[in-house]
């Protein structure tokens, strides 16, 4: 979804904005949603992303050299973990909304994935475009795909290696 503002218009990024893309987390299988700031052709992709606590996201990196993401928490808590090659945990970084970390810029390229420490977690987003969906970014091979069968129990396993309570689905 994209937010929409007049032609030249300030956007702001306020509770309203927070509260649509929380309800569309909570509304998704998933346990994410995301809303976007910008045009897919745009050089920088922003966007509110919403992220529930059950929630996996896949563990991922952005092989394109200028491709840095960041995750700034406007609402709740992430832990950013960077993976090896392997799948072990290198880092991890908590980020709450309100600090002491707040946020959080990954370098490409970087295995990492997020978890959501709090319901209604909501991340302010960055990262280079333009979107192309065929070279954005590439999953890890160690990590099953979100709607596999192998993926709950993955989660559970992965949530454990970095120090987070398996959630026991």
């Amino acid at each position: 979804m994209k937010l929409e503002f007049g032609s030249g218009a300030l956007r702001p990024i306020a509770a309203p904005q927070l509260e649509v893309v929380r309800r569309l987390a909570r509304e998704s299988d998933r346990g994410r949603a995301i809303v976007r700031y910008h045009e897919p052709k745009d050089a920088v992709q922003r966007m509110l992303h919403a992220i529930e606590p059950e929630s996996y996201v896949r563990p991922h990196c952005h092989d394109d050299p200028t491709r840095s993401e960041v995750f700034i928490a406007l609402a709740g808590a992430a832990l950013v973990v960077r993976f090896d090659a392997e799948g072990n945990v290198d880092e991890r970084i908590e980020i709450r909304a309100g600090g002491p970390q707040f946020g959080c810029e990954i370098p490409p390229p970087c295995w990492h994935a997020l978890f959501a420490l709090d319901v209604g977690t909501v991340l302010y987003e960055v990262v280079n475009g333009p979107f192309d969906p065929a070279d954005h970014k590439h999953y890890a091979a160690w990590a099953p795909p979100e709607d596999s069968p192998e993926a709950p129990a993955f989660l559970d396993e992965l949530r454990r290696r970095v120090g987070l309570d398996p959630l026991g689905r």
